[in-house]
């Protein structure tokens, strides 16, 4: 496992854009605003992320305010540009997910189940992880 790796989950900012290449290979590119923080000190950071071959091919309908969850790798390239050495860093993504929007004014308790469900999801690993404890005296050493 690498630690080259990012996991986002944001929403579009603009259409994903899907190129070919003359070899035939499809480069999707789009925008992603992911949200951190909460109250006044809440912000946006906006990434650029990158997409080949079948992903790229399988996300080519996505659009600006989808909301989705990504995965994938940084790459660092470099190349020469006008006698200069360009140095970039790209995010490249290996997965996509769509993320379904939740319409809060459709039904209210809905807004709160994702919160309910993480409240309750550390107790369960919890619990779990009591059962496989090992009792000092069952170990040989």
């Amino acid at each position: 496992m690498s630690n080259n790796t990012f996991q986002f989950i944001g929403n579009l900012v603009n259409d994903a854009e899907t190129k070919t290449t003359q070899s035939n290979l499809q480069i999707l590119n789009f925008r992603l605003a992911v949200s951190d923080g909460y109250g006044e000190k809440k912000f946006t950071d906006y990434h650029t992320i990158k997409a080949f071959g079948k992903t790229a091919e399988y996300n080519t309908a996505l659009a600006k305010g989808d909301r989705v969850m990504v995965a994938g790798r940084v790459k660092s390239n470099s190349y020469e540009k006008d006698g200069k050495k360009i140095y970039s860093t790209d995010l490249v993504a290996d997965r996509i997910y769509r993320i379904a929007k939740v319409d809060s004014e459709v039904d209210p308790r809905v807004a709160n189940m994702g919160r309910q469900m993480d409240a309750a999801r550390p107790v369960a690993q919890f619990e779990s992880f009591k059962s496989t404890l090992i009792d000092d005296d069952t170990i040989p050493f």
